[in-house]
């Protein structure tokens, strides 16, 4: 693939995948004022799956888009990424580790009928995991005990990441409109 033709497809992908981005984008500031005001367990799900793939996929793919749009005409756009990325990173930032862990194995509760990935015996290969994504699991799992001892309950640790990041998030959304 040359330069030109390697540059159009990255250019058209950068656009199919602009519309599920910015979906993305607007649920998790939806999701996070409404659990900022009311409790409810099926938002909440849907709140840490977009929250995770927000701090992961969605900022590389806002960096992605921030570079190569590096000297563009459209300076809006270019500024709504300088401010998303920051933003984004702050949020982040504010979460301890075990909190975004926690964020995390409740996603992957929302998307896998099992949490193969987080116990230690991996039931297709009979082997005995000792990391997952760079952290011990024995770590991990006291991280995720201790939040659950400190807040008392899954719904007590989610009002709590709620309250959190619920500033921070509608913050950046007025920013960012």
């Amino acid at each position: 693939m040359d330069r030109n033709e390697f540059r159009k497809e990255f250019m058209l992908m950068t656009v199919v995948q602009e519309v599920p981005f910015e979906q993305w984008s607007r649920a998790v500031f939806f999701l996070a004022n409404r659990l900022s005001k009311d409790y409810d367990d099926v938002y909440q799900e849907a709140f840490y799956i977009r929250l995770h793939d927000i701090f992961s996929t969605g900022l590389n793919y806002a960096r992605g888009v921030l570079l190569s749009m590096k000297g563009s005409e459209n300076t809006s756009k270019v500024r709504w990424f300088e401010i998303f990325i920051p933003g984004i990173e702050a949020i982040r930032n504010t979460l301890t580790e075990p909190e975004y862990q926690y964020i995390q194995y409740r996603r992957h509760c929302s998307c896998h009928m099992f949490q193969d990935k987080f116990e230690r015996v991996q039931r297709d290969t009979l082997k005995v995991k000792s990391v997952r994504n760079g952290i011990d699991l024995k770590e991990l799992n006291a991280g995720l005990l201790g939040l659950l001892r400190e807040f008392g309950s899954d719904k007590d640790l989610d009002a709590h990441l709620n309250s959190k990041l619920a500033i921070p998030i509608n913050d950046l959304y007025k920013q960012l409109t």
